[in-house]
């Protein structure tokens, strides 16, 4: 599923299955509360991409 989510440092974007979704919650929360400004990461599993952020 397509997401954008807006925090006080920018726009995140991407995509990410929903049993990763602890993964997301822990990318989202260091632009909130950990001061990050500019990341992205992807994960790949069997030959696909299953989180796709930045």
């Amino acid at each position: 599923m397509q997401r954008e989510i807006w925090t006080e440092n920018g726009l995140i974007q991407g995509t990410c299955i929903g049993e990763l979704e602890p993964v997301l919650d822990v990318f989202v929360e260091n632009f909130k509360t950990r001061g990050e400004v500019g990341a992205d990461l992807c994960v790949v599993r069997g030959g696909g991409g299953v989180i796709r952020l930045w």
